[in-house]
């Protein structure tokens, strides 16, 4: 007992020392990181290329008008704007054709009725849409997105020109309603940051690929070098595969976090939160074994601690409090330690993500849900299936 308990102790101390060494990194990041937003000095007097706009959506009736109007409103000399209405059954495509009668003729609508074998849906409407596009720069987004910037697109563009990139991916600023979308949002987020870091991301030296398909901007030449969305026709999680296709053909991609350029409201409920990031999980980590090592990440560097903790509690309401050993002392000192040092990081970081540093105080109970998550996301690498709006989806491709 005296071993495991000195094993114990010595985690909780390296614990410790982790998440107070964290703090460097986030003062650092403050400092470095980079970070679009509405202030970013646009040169009015360049003339910037023409942007295809594409929007793809299926049942989409909550959030397609408030998508559409938002790219509407966008003060950009040379847009287009192409929504896509895909296989709905409800009042999507009417809403679509609704916002194009009073556009004026700046978004024009096309109506999908069936997907032919060896597709998914979302690549099929968007290759469908990018086939009618016109600009030199094609911007690819999803249906849930409000660009509240009006000059989101015109610094974007001038953005990607003047980092001299092929594919720029702006991350969404997450909205969230429900108190499961509060909970879980941050965790799964920050999980996806440590792994597809941005500086790794942006170096071309590494390997290391990602893209969120709210927000994609292509250059015409890249994308078509790339074959376009025939290229990642059957792949659950595009945007990834893009990422892949473009830094594995020595294209420049770049990632960049947004302020208020624009935002998401990715799921509105527990279930669909559940199943959706079990679906990107899956897609995103492509191995299982790198499932496991962020499960066991997850679990060590904040979940045991806790354990730990209510251990020594129980222990010590058993024996009365009157441990017999002096390490069992320290056993309890040093959990409620390595607890009070890993708040302290996330007070400071939850902001950093948008959310309210409060938040944090749930992040013990998101890190329950999102190991629970991670293991569905695991299953699947062996047969498990997968529902994405209303289709089962089975396979490897990811």
């Amino acid at each position: 007992m005296a071993v495991i308990i000195t094993i114990l102790l010595v985690y909780l101390s390296l614990n410790t020392l982790i998440w107070f060494f964290r703090h460097k990194a986030i003062s650092r990041a403050k400092i470095t990181a980079e970070n679009l937003d509405s202030g970013y000095n646009v040169d009015q007097t360049r003339k910037v290329p023409k942007v295809s706009v594409l929007v793809a959506g299926k049942n989409e009736e909550k959030n397609i008008e408030r998508c559409l109007r938002s790219l509407l409103a966008q003060n950009y000399p040379d847009l287009e704007i192409i929504a896509i209405n895909d296989r709905s059954d409800d009042r999507t495509g009417a809403i679509m054709d609704q916002v194009a009668a009073e556009s004026q003729g700046r978004l024009r609508v096309v109506h999908i009725e069936t997907l032919p074998q060896g597709w998914l849906g979302k690549p099929h409407a968007m290759h469908q849409g990018a086939k009618l596009a016109t600009g030199e720069y094609l911007l690819f987004t999803d249906a849930d997105c409000f660009f509240q910037c009006p000059d989101a697109v015109r610094i974007s563009v001038e953005y990607a020109i003047n980092k001299r990139v092929d594919l720029l991916s702006v991350l969404p600023v997450l909205e969230t309603g429900s108190f499961w979308e509060r909970v879980l949002q941050p965790v799964c987020s920050a999980i996806m940051m440590l792994w597809f870091r941005p500086e790794w991301v942006n170096d071309p030296a590494r390997k290391v690929a990602y893209a969120n398909g709210a927000f994609m901007l292509f250059t015409r030449s890249s994308y078509e070098s790339i074959r376009g969305h025939e290229s990642v026709k059957n792949h659950l999680n595009e945007d990834m595969e893009f990422a892949r296709l473009i830094k594995g053909s020595s294209h420049q991609l770049y990632v960049v976090p947004n302020r208020d350029l624009y935002r998401t409201r990715m799921y509105d409920n527990f279930r669909g939160t559940y199943a959706g990031w079990s679906r990107i999980f899956y897609g995103c980590f492509v191995k299982p074994v790198r499932v496991v090592i962020v499960m066991a990440v997850l679990s060590l560097m904040s979940l045991v601690p806790y354990a730990l903790f209510i251990a020594a509690v129980g222990w010590g309401i058993v024996s009365d409090w009157s441990f017999v050993h002096a390490k069992a002392n320290w056993f309890l000192v040093l959990s409620f330690t390595a607890i009070v040092a890993q708040m302290s990081v996330l007070i400071r970081f939850y902001p950093l993500m948008g959310s309210p540093w409060s938040r944090a105080l749930t992040y013990p109970l998101g890190a329950v849900v999102t190991l629970a998550i991670l293991f569905n996301s695991l299953r699947k690498f062996r047969g498990g299936k997968i529902i994405w709006r209303g289709s089962e989806i089975k396979g490897m491709n990811v």
